[in-house]
């Protein structure tokens, strides 16, 4: 099989996908070739280098293998194993997240499953062989996870940033749920929040949190309009802000709490020993990132 196997052509379009599957692919140092939109771009750039980028026509002519994230905004990976299984052609989803599964692989009304599955931990595992009991599910070292606490290791050595001298600043992450859901969906409000209302939840509720903020400073999602959160700009007390940081480590670093609804960066922050709150009002649903150090907004305001 490895002497087949030879050339991964990798397919990719959402964040989450797109940092799990970049991150194995420099890891491993397999030869790619890609064909790649949206957000995951430049994500692949930032790890790799310049990426010769294909149409999804070329990428099948000249791999032997597909390695796809998986995305709700997009149909992408969708038709890439649409068209992977046409050509008798291996698929592989890395998945990200630990939500919606089913609905990664369901587009236009069809369900199309790779040959694989690969997770990146047990929580995964445990949900993806539920969810898909008659695919292969294999977990895989999730290089994103471990090269992503390293960098933080290292820059929170180097920055010395003084957290909390005159108060707290919080760093809010949206994840842009209001536009997935209506693309997926047809329905923004599907899980009874926006990211929206989550941020107002937190705002009317942040003394809960902590009784000297200093300032919030929003991450905009990497597939979010520049102009999302204007509305929140006009907020002063404490200052609302956007985020001009370059990356999410250096949003870290700032920051002493990080608040969100059930983005993939707030497993992040917590791997990163940061206090990090789930800011889903009530009616929303649960929140399903599986760590219990995750406080929920709602339970402290009982």
């Amino acid at each position: 099989m490895k002497n087949k196997l030879k050339i991964v052509g990798v397919v990719c379009h959402d964040a989450g996908g797109a940092e799990i599957v970049s991150s194995y692919i420099k890891q491993k140092k397999i030869t790619p070739v890609f064909c790649l939109d949206g957000p995951a771009i430049s994500i692949f750039e930032r790890k790799l280098g310049k990426i010769n980028n294909l149409s999804l026509s070329d990428l099948l002519k000249q791999s032997d293998w597909l390695l796809c994230g998986t995305s709700w905004q997009s149909d992408l990976e969708w038709s890439a194993i649409k068209e992977a299984k046409k050509k008798n052609k291996k698929v592989i989803s890395f998945l990200d997240h630990w939500i919606n599964y089913r609905s990664r692989f369901f587009h236009n009304n069809e369900l199309l499953l790779p040959d694989e599955i690969w997770v990146g931990d047990e929580s995964a595992f445990r949900i993806a062989s539920n969810e898909f009991s008659n695919t292969l599910i294999i977990m895989k070292k999730n290089y994103s996870f471990i090269g992503f606490r390293r960098e933080f290791s290292l820059v929170e050595k180097e920055e010395k940033y003084s957290l909390g001298k005159h108060g707290i600043k919080i760093l809010f992450l949206s994840d842009n749920i209001a536009e997935s859901l209506e693309h997926q969906f047809g329905d923004q409000n599907l899980f009874n929040y926006t990211d929206r209302s989550s941020f107002e939840y937190f705002y009317n509720n942040r003394l809960l949190i902590n009784h000297n903020i200093i300032q919030i400073t929003i991450r905009l999602h990497p597939s979010e309009k520049p102009t999302n959160f204007n509305w929140a700009i006009s907020l002063q007390y404490p200052q609302v802000v956007k985020s001009n940081a370059k990356n999410l480590i250096e949003d870290f670093i700032q920051h002493d709490v990080v608040v969100g609804s059930d983005s993939m960066a707030m497993a992040l922050a917590i791997m990163c020993k940061k206090r990090v709150v789930c800011s889903i009002p009530p009616k929303g649903r649960v929140c399903s990132l599986p760590f219990d150090e995750i406080e929920m907004l709602r339970d402290l305001t009982k």
